[in-house]
């Protein structure tokens, strides 16, 4: 692997010391000097493969702390539903599967959204049967909280065909690991996801593990890998396998599921959605077993990563935290997941309990502004989503992540410049910084990763386009990841 040289270009370093400069020179991996062009020429001597940026962006690679990529690699073995605008859409997408498939085999697709049909209402099973397709379906809403299925699957998960069809939260989870997906195919998923997220300047993730099974997998992946900091679903399983995987990859904690998504309406709300009165959502733990949880986990130096979007799920994190850091005055530092719908008043005691928060200000995009999904169901609510320059006014530790909806950096940083409450909004460089050295940080790795600084791991990204004054038009154009070119050319 040749030692690099990066010179001609706009290098944000995001370490204080030096925020910015000209030109970097990578050896053995790490970081070995940040400084002009000319510094950068004359230290770098033979055998260094020489990059002009040629005004372009350097920047440290991406640090997505909320990615659900096997799950996703997955997923997108079968049918990408998203685009689909009405319910003859969706079944038109489907078609060109249900040709090549099997009548006795699965077809599941992903990504529908009924904020986006024309119906305006979500898919149900009924709409399943009446495209008298012979296959069993399974199909997920974009959030992956809720799933609907046809009279064949229902039969092949052993329900009564009489039943609704809608699958939610665990039970939709379990119900999907029932589908007998080969190996192969499986392992084709997460090399995908590995080679997309790359592709996107993406060199470290912080993975929410639905599939326990494919650990191993991602230590097969072939080429350089990204570095994985690793959560599993169920806390007990973490006990023989807590700690370090590979030099890439880290067992950090377990992922709780507190309540769902907006989307489903399985978010837990501390007052009626607005658009279904008699509907609140529901939390999936109660107080006490998030207590019991906290506990075990602090004794054994264990990250907990709530799943919290609602205000009453928010409100049953904060206080089983603050029940259990009161009496030990000390703790791990902990994590929210979300944290969507973030009351004012809860802003102080985020930051009193030491509580992370990892935001997707991707979602904003999608399902924010006063047409948007947040608002049907939320009503003047919606403004309290992801109040992210207030956050950062609290000094709450705030790191961003994708939740693969979708994974991609710069929608994420363009979503927060352009935050749909304009109070609300952040700079690009603020937004940099929340993508990059705040996951480094939120990790325990700030020494080594999340900044171009030297003696650091050198895992960085060229972009195109004027990053500062607007992101969203910016290309990935390059990733380097441990001092070697793994996407791109140059």
């Amino acid at each position: 692997m040749p030692d690099l040289a990066f010179v001609n270009g706009r290098v944000l370093t995001q370490d204080p010391r030096r925020p910015e400069a000209e030109a970097l020179l990578i050896r053995e991996g790490r970081i070995a000097r940040v400084g002009s062009t000319s510094d950068i020429r004359e230290a770098s001597g033979r055998g260094v493969q020489m990059f002009d940026l040629g005004g372009r962006w350097l920047l440290p690679g991406f640090m997505d702390t909320h990615t659900h990529l096997v799950e996703w690699g997955v997923s997108r073995q079968g049918v990408d539903l998203s685009t689909g605008t009405h319910l003859e859409a969706l079944r038109d997408l489907l078609r060109p599967a249900a040709r090549t498939t099997p009548a006795d085999r699965w077809i599941v697709g992903y990504g529908w959204d009924e904020s986006r049909l024309a119906e305006g209402r979500p898919l149900a099973r009924r709409d399943l049967d009446l495209w008298a397709l012979p296959h069993p379906l399974f199909l997920w809403r974009v959030c992956g909280h809720l799933a609907v299925v046809n009279r064949p699957a229902l039969r092949a998960l052993g329900l009564p065909e009489e039943s609704p069809g809608v699958i939610t939260e665990e039970a939709a989870r379990e119900a999907y690991r029932k589908i007998p997906f080969s190996v192969e195919d499986l392992r084709a998923g997460v090399r995908r996801a590995a080679q997309e997220a790359l592709a996107l300047g993406i060199t470290t993730v912080h993975e929410m593990l639905d599939r326990p099974e494919a650990l191993p997998w991602l230590e097969e992946l072939p080429g350089p890998r990204f570095r994985t900091y690793l959560y599993r679903e169920h806390l007990d399983l973490l006990k023989a396998e807590f700690g370090q995987v590979s030099d890439r990859a880290r067992l950090c904690g377990a992922k709780v599921f507190v309540d769902g998504s907006l989307g489903a309406r399985t978010a837990a709300l501390l007052e009626p959605y607005a658009d279904a009165p008699a509907e609140r959502g529901s939390l999936l733990v109660l107080r006490e077993e998030v207590e019991a949880l906290l506990q075990e986990a602090d004794d054994l130096g264990w990250q907990i990563a709530f799943h919290a979007i609602g205000d009453r799920a928010i409100e049953a994190v904060l206080t089983a935290c603050e029940a259990v850091f009161d009496r030990r005055g000390t703790w791990v530092c902990h994590r929210l997941e979300h944290g969507l719908l973030m009351r004012p008043e809860y802003l102080a005691r985020l930051k009193r309990l030491g509580l992370a928060l990892t935001v997707q200000s991707n979602f904003l995009a999608a399902w924010g502004g006063d047409q948007g999904l947040y608002a049907k169901r939320l009503g003047e609510r919606w403004k309290w989503i992801a109040p992210i320059r207030s956050l950062l006014a609290r000094r709450v530790s705030v790191a961003f992540g994708s939740d693969n909806l979708p994974l991609g950096p710069l929608q994420g940083i363009a979503a927060a410049v352009n935050h749909p409450v304009p109070e609300e909004r952040i700079s690009a460089a603020e937004a940099i910084r929340l993508y990059t050295q705040a996951g480094a940080a939120l990790a325990g790795d700030g020494e080594e990763l999340g900044m171009l600084s030297e003696g650091m791991l050198a895992d960085c990204v060229v972009l195109s386009g004027d990053l500062l004054t607007d992101p969203l038009p910016c290309r990935v154009e390059l990733t380097v990841l441990g001092g070697e070119v793994v996407y791109g050319e140059g």
